[in-house]
């Protein structure tokens, strides 16, 4: 029972709690008695489930006077016991159907978290995000990020493996790629390495790395080349420009930074390459300066 994701399906109280000297309160009996119940469901050999809980139940209600703190421990490692052995035949049948395999949901605050999944595959969610593993077992492969943005390690095996978001369905077996589907953003999905489909709008695009499908100020989705790293510069706070015409760096930065970038627009068609790290707007303008020795400033 080392598998950290399912470690992190178990009730908290019971993860957190397991040896406190104090019996269990009102709610964290109901949960385990709803698990117990769950439980019962399954196909065990012999055993009469609710005689056991009730048994259980009976010595977790024993008065204060009798009971010694090795007793409370015990019977809390006891509920523990009952969880993993329901998590052990079969935690995915408990939270989804026998069908769905590993089933989960992810939800991010203002932090960037990592998702390693029973299959292998990484996922780095960016800041609020949420992602929903609907179906994962040896047939497929079904996710959905409701929103935000992520970026998506697939491990690589014959089972497929699909994203479904606002704007369509990416489908691939093993890649890296990145989607952003935050609703005040416009849409775009990047593809690092190997290949992805998506439909969208009755149609499917193959991307090929370094394209993008980038939704438009017209709510338009258009298949992108691109030599940069702005898709997924999240992952590490970095923006890599490899010969990219001033204009398309400018677009960049006004994006992230939310300010507007005063040029010469007459360098707008000019090839140039930056990387920026770790800096605030006035100081990528004074770098821009540097780097085109023409005056760039902030808006």
């Amino acid at each position: 029972m080392s598998d950290p994701n399912l470690k992190k399906q178990l009730p908290g109280f019971l993860i957190e709690n397991l040896t406190e000297d104090k019996p269990l309160s009102e709610s964290e009996m109901t949960v385990l008695e709803n698990i117990w119940s769950t439980s019962s469901k399954f196909k065990y050999d012999t055993a009469d489930t609710d005689a056991q809980w009730q048994k259980f139940k009976a010595q977790i209600e024993q008065p204060e006077s009798t009971k010694s703190r090795k007793q409370f421990a015990m019977f809390r490692w006891a509920a523990a016991a009952v969880v993993l052995i329901v998590a052990g035949i079969g935690i995915s049948q408990y939270i989804g159907g026998e069908d769905k395999g590993f089933t989960a949901i992810y939800h991010t605050g203002n932090d960037i978290q990592k998702v390693h999944l029973p299959d292998g595959s990484d996922i780095i969610l960016n800041a609020q995000t949420e992602l929903i593993v609907n179906t994962m077992n040896a047939s497929k492969r079904e996710l959905v990020l409701k929103y935000g943005e992520a970026f998506f390690k697939v491990s690589h095996n014959n089972t497929p493996f699909s994203v479904k978001t606002i704007k369509g369905t990416i489908t691939v077996l093993g890649t890296e790629f990145n989607i952003n589907a935050y609703p005040k953003s416009l849409f775009s999905v990047f593809l690092k390495t190997g290949k992805i489909d998506m439909k969208f709008s009755g149609k499917t695009v193959t991307l090929q790395p370094g394209q993008c499908l980038q939704e438009n100020t017209m709510h338009q989705i258009q298949l992108m080349q691109l030599t940069d790293n702005r898709n997924y510069a999240w992952l590490d706070n970095k923006l890599v420009f490899d010969s990219t015409s001033l204009s398309e760096v400018i677009s960049v930065l006004e994006s992230t930074y939310k300010v507007k970038f005063v040029y010469d627009l007459q360098m707008k068609d000019e090839k140039i390459n930056i990387t920026i790290e770790n800096l605030n707007a006035e100081q990528v303008a004074e770098l821009l300066s540097k780097t085109l020795n023409s005056k760039v400033r902030v808006e």
